[in-house]
């Protein structure tokens, strides 16, 4: 490929190698805001300006148009890049992450997809042909329709990011402003230039001094770097220390008046900064007269307040100069820290302690202190008073000296010295004490003793062992029953049998020898000797269930219920009757107990529907009420006798009726309360009842 390098062209390399510097310089603080997408606008600098010197030296149309091709790598990232370190600059690259990122990127893709597939269509270019003129052959190119496309999107990229620099500059501090100022015109250059070759006003034919703005671009990114120190300082960086310190930062200029002043200093003030700036610093900054003297050179510090009661406010004021480079007082910068919350902390600290030792010296608690040594440095508390002791009487004595008859004790002492944390009951003076001990930290994480709170737990104790000693008769007063139970249970059953026999032999053998009327007086009697076996029976079981000994597990009432319904069904084939089993959470108690709760509750819905040709019966969760419950269609019962149901005997209907001895709610009832729950009915004659319960 032949090449006729011109003078343009080493100048574009020149441009290409400062632009690559200061790529490379800016990769390698890259931490810094902003410093990638100055990266990136370099880079896209250094292939502009380069491909551009390799566009002016070669020689043919399609060489050119290759290079050129190659140029709109760098043509597409510099907007894009620009628009990125704007961002960066005024702490907003969170902006430009992601799919805004993403969108942001469609437009410059699809227009290197265009200028590399040109000839296809046009649409960068509608025409390219070289044009010798000018001292040098340059390639002339007519622009398509996307190129316009292009160009708006690339200038609204550079006037969007303009337009977020400028306020940014213009509330910068000096410093600031000028690095700001220095970015701005070294990246608005070069789109002059581009500007300028675009619409066909460029003063030189067949060049595009576009690149070569990049000169200029490149000084003032270098002015902004070595200068001001770009990547190093920031208006974001202000932005994020100063401007978001809790800290007031106010700067007063020789003069005192007050020249810049961050966000929590005008909270402070009670000022916002357009109405500080230019005030003297010693009428709005709290304690800046009285600390500083009205001008002194020097340093001061203090706690001042302002306001009064509640809205009284505690401030840490510390004043210091301000020095340019040469040593020079420039003015005086405020530091205010407010301290209200400290200040009334240490009060609401010293009201904390004289609470606790009001409390310590009022309930039965010993508290003290031991050093390394075993000396009390101290002793408080009401408990002293059960040991004959006062406050404070045996701080300085030694612990070994003091329960010198007291080896245990002194076993306990050695442990808590050795730092170890324990709890220990022992004996003193016939008071029982339990003793918290703990280490007491020292410096550089040593060990400065031990401190300890004893507790006297004599009436504690006494109580208990009188509790464990009532437990301990009412256990044995328990089984003495059940025995008692049992036999009597025994002894009643053997007349029952004999009564019941006997009535039977009597009807089997001399039935022909009575009349109907003496029939039906024996078929009494052995009816009633069969509830009494029946009552007998429900009052044992009543007894065994209300005090056998729970083991508390997860039960599935659902398949429990399920199994009692399957029984009872078995127990009457012939009935017609519609069980409903619905879903139900699990219940957290004893099987065998809540097995006899269904075992009941089910049972009396089929005793009570056994009049009904057609039944319907339904266990339950109630979501709402939180319980369970058994529903049936059944006789139900009169509302105002509901509370009579749970009591043991008690019958709403006679035994004519419906069969039974009247314990059975009863024992549903103490089940449940065993289980920390309670039991209630709800019913209307003649349409069914539902018990409800919960565990």
């Amino acid at each position: 490929m032949p090449w006729q390098f011109t003078a343009y062209s080493y100048l574009l390399l020149v441009v290409a190698g400062v632009a690559a510097f200061l790529a490379l310089y800016a990769w390698r603080r890259r931490g810094a805001p902003g410093a990638v997408a100055l990266s990136a606008l370099m880079t896209g600098v250094v292939v502009w300006s380069a491909a551009y010197a390799l566009e002016l030296g070669v020689i043919g149309l399609s060489a050119k148009v290759f290079w050129s091709k190659v140029e709109y790598l760098g043509v597409t990232s510099v907007p894009l890049s620009w628009l990125a370190l704007a961002l960066g600059y005024t702490g907003r690259e969170g902006w430009a992450k992601g799919r805004s990122l993403a969108l942001l990127a469609v437009v410059p893709l699809v227009t290197l997809l265009l200028v590399w597939t040109n000839e296809a269509h046009g649409l960068v270019w509608s025409s390219t042909k070289v044009r010798e003129d000018g001292g040098f052959p340059g390639l002339l190119v007519e622009y398509g329709a996307w190129f316009w496309v292009y160009w708006v999107y690339a200038y609204l990229l550079i006037v969007v990011a303009t337009v977020l620099m400028v306020p940014q500059l213009a509330r910068s501090l000096r410093l600031y402003r000028a690095q700001g100022i220095a970015l701005l015109v070294s990246t608005l250059a070069p789109w002059v230039g581009n500007a300028v070759y675009v619409l066909g006003a460029s003063p030189i034919p067949n060049l595009d001094p576009t690149p070569f703005a990049f000169l200029v671009a490149g000084l003032g990114v270098s002015v902004a770097l070595f200068r001001y120190r770009f990547l190093d300082l920031v208006p974001v960086a202000r932005a994020s220390v100063v401007e978001g310190m809790g800290d007031g930062v106010i700067v007063a200029d020789p003069g005192g008046r007050i020249v810049d002043l961050n966000p929590a200093a005008e909270r402070m003030i009670s000022r916002r900064s357009d109405e500080a700036v230019g005030e003297q610093a010693e009428g709005l900054v709290p304690g800046w007269k009285e600390l500083f003297g009205g001008g002194a050179k020097g340093e001061a510090r203090g706690e001042v307040s302002t306001g009064e009661g509640e809205a009284r406010r505690f401030y840490d004021v510390r004043i210091s100069p301000v020095r340019d480079g040469g040593g020079l007082r420039r003015g005086h910068l405020a530091l205010l820290s407010d301290v209200t919350g400290r200040r009334r902390a240490e009060e609401a600290l010293k009201e904390s302690e004289l609470r606790l030792r009001t409390i310590v010296a009022n309930v039965p608690v010993i508290l003290f202190a031991l050093d390394r040594a075993g000396t009390f440095t101290l002793s408080e508390g009401k408990g002293l008073e059960a040991l004959g002791l006062e406050p404070d009487e045996i701080v300085g004595l030694s612990v070994f000296e003091v329960y010198l008859d007291e080896p245990k004790i002194l076993d306990d002492i050695r442990r808590a010295l050795s730092g170890e944390e324990f709890s220990a009951v022992r004996e003193v003076r016939e008071r029982i004490f339990e003793t918290w001990y703990s280490p007491l930290p020292g410096e550089n994480g040593g060990l400065a003793g031990a401190i300890g709170v004893a507790v006297d737990i004599t009436d504690r104790r006494r109580a208990e062992e009188e509790r464990e000693q009532r437990a301990s008769e009412l256990a044995r007063s328990n089984a003495e029953l059940e025995q008692f139970a049992y036999s009597v249970s025994h002894d009643l059953r053997a007349p029952l049998r004999a009564i019941a026999g006997f009535s039977q032999i009597l009807l089997d053998d001399h039935a022909p020898n009575l009349d109907e009327e003496g029939k039906d007086y024996l078929h009494r009697v052995r009816d009633g000797a069969k509830r009494m076996g029946r009552l007998i029976d429900d009052l044992l079981e009543l007894s065994h269930l209300t005090r056998r000994e729970m083991h508390p597990t997860t039960v599935d009432l659902g398949v429990l219920a399920q199994q009692v319904a399957e029984d009872l069904r078995r127990a009457e084939p012939s009935r017609v009757i519609e069980v409903r089993i619905e879903d139900v959470p699990p219940a957290q108690g004893d099987p065998h107990l809540l097995k006899a709760v269904l075992e009941h509750l089910l049972g009396n819905a089929f005793k009570f529907t056994s009049k009904k040709p057609a039944a319907t019966i339904e266990f339950g969760f109630d979501e709402d009420g939180g319980a369970y419950y058994v529903r049936d269609s059944g006789a139900g019962f009169e509302m105002e006798y509901a509370d009579k149901l749970f009591g043991a005997f008690q019958r709403l209907h006679g035994t004519d009726e419906f069969e039974g001895t009247g314990i059975g709610l009863a024992t549903v009832q103490r089940i449940v309360h065993r289980h920390g729950g309670r039991v209630w009915a709800e019913g209307r004659v003649g349409h069914g009842a539902s018990f409800f319960f919960t565990l």
